[in-house]
């Protein structure tokens, strides 16, 4: 991990005392994700050109420039087998947790501005209820994609900046889509 990184994550762990907060590089994420190999250099000049809003957070499905990019054909291969995905993002100011979330399929994530992931495992729900404290917090530096496991709970990420962050969404197509 870059020295920069590291510094980094002690602040962050200073300032959330009351979180457990890991990297995505530490072997703790490997029960929810793992960190993906790719070139990404054209996807974060088009993930920086999609707007942050003043307030809360914006989520978009399906977003044609970022899936016409080759980053997503191996997406596609190598984290979900060849199927139809859909690529957009969900960029924000966010930095509480107020909602959980899985798919039964995988989810890339992305960030050139660096985020926090909260995360928590299935077996976790006790009678559909999900504990705050049994939440725990991946800090993603920017440049880095990750794979986030199917049914690993999850929502928007947590900005670790006071302009806000941004984060790829890659998902099988039409996971978000209405019922």
């Amino acid at each position: 991990m870059n020295p920069n990184h590291s510094e980094l994550l002690k602040t962050l762990r200073e300032k959330n005392p009351a979180l457990t907060l890991y990297s995505v590089f530490d072997a703790a994420f490997e029960r929810y994700g793992r960190v993906l190999e790719a070139d990404t250099v054209a996807l974060s000049a088009t993930l920086d050109t999609m707007p942050i809003p003043d307030e809360g957070n914006s989520y978009r499905a399906s977003v044609p420039e970022l899936e016409a990019l080759t980053v997503m054909q191996r997406f596609r291969r190598v984290v979900f087998g060849g199927v139809d995905i859909e690529a957009g993002y969900c960029n924000g100011r966010g930095f509480t947790l107020n909602a959980m979330e899985y798919h039964k399929c995988s989810e890339v994530n992305f960030s050139t501005t660096g985020l926090v992931l909260l995360l928590a495992l299935p077996e976790q729900l006790k009678d559909g209820v999900l504990q705050s404290a049994d939440c725990a917090g991946f800090y993603l530096p920017a440049g880095v994609a990750v794979e986030i496991f199917p049914l690993v709970l999850h929502f928007a990420p947590c900005r670790i900046r006071e302009d806000g962050f941004n984060c790829l969404v890659v998902l099988t197509r039409g996971t978000n889509a209405p019922l």
